[in-house]
């Protein structure tokens, strides 16, 4: 089955999340500053890890740029949270944390370089193995992340489905493409993002993730433009 390894990486993700929400209710508000910032530096830990893979950082710097500026003008971040706060109530799901929880956990979850590569291994080969190890690590991740942002990172699995699906299905027309300079580029630009939502944890400064998003669209373009 061709979308195996996605579907039970989606799979542990919305079990780690459902452990973690229950988890949550143990979580006094005395210990959720601590809670907030553990995850803040250790995502900050895996953005720095992700940044080392760069092989042309000026392409990164300007697919930021480009990247936050298109962002911006089509009010990604705004956008997102209005969409977070109108499941929230239809749902009743608590919706202060939902869009943040949202758009943090797919951006940690669908940017790594297992995503991409274990993606191309599946739809090129069949074999789900190194998605089979990443849909672990992602289960442990959500139930931690799930502690702080609840139900957002419940539906961040729809979105680790549909995405790293989408990128199998895709393999076989896309994979030529995707050279292990490009892969660079992209797992650093996307570090580049996860280091936005640590900072953001760690509450110095409120980062619109969301708003960058389109960085990983232009990282694309010019290191095909300018490869090495």
């Amino acid at each position: 089955m061709i979308l195996l390894g996605s579907l039970v990486n989606a799979g542990t993700v919305f079990v780690g999340s459902l452990a973690g929400i229950t988890l949550k209710r143990f979580v006094s508000e005395k210990y959720e500053g601590i809670v907030f910032q553990a995850l803040g530096l250790s995502t900050i830990m895996l953005s720095l890890s992700m940044m080392l893979s760069l092989k042309n950082p000026l392409v990164v710097i300007l697919s930021i740029v480009f990247g936050g500026l298109v962002g911006e003008w089509l009010k990604l971040e705004e956008s997102f949270f209005l969409l977070g706060e109108r499941v929230g109530k239809r749902f009743r799901l608590g919706n202060s944390h939902f869009a943040e929880g949202l758009v943090s956990a797919s951006v940690l979850f669908c940017v790594g370089a297992m995503t991409i590569t274990g993606c191309l291994q599946e739809g090129l080969t069949g074999n789900s193995s190194l998605l089979f190890t990443k849909a672990l690590l992602d289960g442990f991740a959500s139930l931690v992340l799930a502690t702080t942002w609840g139900w957002g990172v419940f539906a961040s699995g729809v979105v680790v489905l549909v995405f790293q699906g989408s990128l199998t299905l895709l393999a076989r027309w896309i994979g030529p493409l995707l050279s292990e300079f490009l892969i660079a580029q992209l797992v650093g630009t996307g570090g580049v993002l996860v280091l936005g939502i640590g900072i953001r944890l760690m509450g110095i400064t409120r980062v619109k993730t969301a708003s960058f998003l389109p960085s990983l669209v232009f990282v694309v373009i010019f290191s095909l433009l300018f490869p090495g």
